[in-house]
């Protein structure tokens, strides 16, 4: 059917708004699955996909390449629904896959990791989308919207590309002005 990719930086609501997504479809009867990526425990160890602000749905954790295993399970689902999509190995061909079979499938992720290049392979499912809705946050140093990037700031890890899970201890919102005059020893 079709492919959404609701994308930004940390806290620009990609999670908010995906589960906003799926109140609609369930407000007018569809069958709605949610999954997340199961290395995501921020906030919780349960079956949720849970927001910074506390806002949950329940889905199904799946490790980084168990969409290829899960279908069996989702297939009588209408909308499917997957958070923190950029951690997901076979993400643009299971999207691709699920659109193909008649399936509505709304993904939210990152594109672009701290040092702004693209975030794993959730990139190549760009050309893939009918759909892609594209949110800013506030920027946490100047306080203006319109914050398009994401900024480490733990002083403790090494800055060398690997996947750091984190919230408000590790990571920021930026605009571009801040993010290119803010280094890790300013914030």
């Amino acid at each position: 059917m079709s492919i959404e990719l609701i994308t930004g930086p940390m806290y620009s609501l990609k999670s908010t708004t995906l589960i906003g997504r799926m109140e609609r479809y369930l407000i007018a009867n569809k069958k709605v699955i949610a999954l997340k990526w199961k290395g995501d425990t921020r906030y919780t160890d349960e079956p949720y996909i849970m927001t910074h602000s506390g806002l949950k749905c329940e889905c199904i954790p799946c490790d980084n390449d168990d969409l290829k295993t899960i279908y069996d399970k989702i297939k009588d689902y209408e909308i499917i629904c997957i958070d923190e999509g950029a951690f997901f190995k076979d993400i643009v061909k299971f999207c691709d896959n699920l659109a193909n079979k008649g399936h509505t499938v709304i993904v939210a992720s990152l594109v672009g990791n701290y040092f702004r290049t693209g975030f794993n392979d959730i990139l190549n499912l760009i050309p893939k989308c009918e759909k892609i809705t594209w949110l800013t946050a506030i920027c946490m140093v100047c306080f203006k919207d319109g914050a398009s990037f994401t900024q480490l700031i733990r002083k403790d890890v090494e800055r060398d590309g690997k996947e750091l899970v984190g919230g408000k201890e590790s990571y920021i919102a930026c605009c571009r002005e801040c993010f290119n005059k803010t280094s890790l020893k300013e914030v």
